[in-house]
């Protein structure tokens, strides 16, 4: 799952992709209409790093 969140905590795109695909893949895609920089997080444990990025 890739999400694009500004930084406000707003949603500004989500992909779902099987587990065989490169997470650098939807990205291109989920970004050619966004103006600003980007930076990237990923995590081990998704939920426990959503849990302590927006509090339990």
């Amino acid at each position: 799952m890739s999400l694009i969140i500004n930084d406000c905590g707003e949603l500004l795109a989500f992909k779902l992709t099987p587990a065989n695909v490169d997470d650098r893949v939807p990205v291109p895609d989920m970004t050619k209409d966004l103006i600003g920089n980007a930076s990237c997080f990923k995590s081990a444990e998704p939920l426990n790093a959503l849990a302590q990025l927006f509090g339990d």
